[in-house]
Parts: C-alpha cells; sequence; structure tokens
C-alpha cells in the first residue's frame, strides 16, 4: 500500500509519496497553504495517481511531547480528509522533520534560495520514514 505523506503547514504545504514495495519515499510538490477545497483536491489528485491506501499527516508536538499550536487545526484536517476520501489518515510525530530536512539540504550544497521551496516536500518524506521505522 502507497502512502501519501504530508507535511501541512499555515504557510506552505509539502507532500511526499511512499512506495512500500520499491521501498523508496518520494518528495513531492509544495503548494501555499490553499482553502480546504484546492487542498482535498491536490490530496485526491495525488491519492489517485500514486494509488494511496493510507495518508500519513505530520504531529506537530512540542519537544516535550505535549501538543503544538497547529494539532488542533491538524485533527480537524485528519478528520475531515478520512471523510472525503474514505481513506484511513493517521497522525505521524514531526518533531524536528522541517530541521532535518534543512540540514540535509545544506549538507547536499542545496542553495539557501532553493531549500524552502524543498524543504517541506523533503520533510514530508521524513515524516513517512519515521512511520515506516515504527
Amino acid at each position: 500500500m502507497n502512502l501519501l505523506g504530508i507535511d501541512y503547514g499555515k504557510r506552505r504545504i509539502g507532500f511526499a509519496v511512499g512506495i512500500k514495495e520499491a521501498g523508496t519515499i518520494l518528495p513531492l510538490t509544495l503548494t501555499a497553504a490553499p482553502d480546504w477545497h484546492k487542498l482535498l483536491g491536490i490530496v485526491r489528485e495525488l491519492v489517485m495517481e500514486y494509488d494511496v491506501g493510507k495518508i500519513i499527516l505530520g504531529w506537530p508536538v512540542n519537544m516535550d511531547g505535549s501538543p503544538g499550536i497547529l494539532c488542533a487545526e491538524i485533527d480537524i484536517l485528519r478528520q475531515r480528509l478520512a471523510a472525503a476520501l474514505d481513506l484511513p489518515v493517521e497522525l505521524a510525530d514531526e518533531r524536528l522533520s522541517s530541521f532535518e530536512a534543512r540540514e540535509r539540504l545544506v549538507g547536499a550544497g542545496v542553495a539557501s534560495r532553493k531549500q524552502k521551496s524543498a524543504k517541506d516536500g523533503l520533510a514530508a518524506a521524513l515524516i513517512l520514514e519515521s512511520y515506516w521505522e515504527q
């Protein structure tokens, strides 16, 4: 079963697809945070294109494990996506995923002006990676 990882943020949303049979995770598109209907359309297209059977949403807890500022909004998003797409939507701890994504991009020599566009897709891939490792 393929997975769709989503790194949700107020300004940008990163996506990645996990192809279990191939054992690979591909960072995908990055989009400015759209309204609900546009976001649902984007997710629906990705689900169909990559034959996704489950969605994994990044769960932004604080370093001490307490709920982060976006947790309530993301829980509502989880419920709405599950109902609209009739797919399971799970939450995965995303602590430090954006930081690690930025560190990997710096380590790979990606120019700072390109990091913003790549970071959220890579963060979504890291969310899937940690989900698979559980």
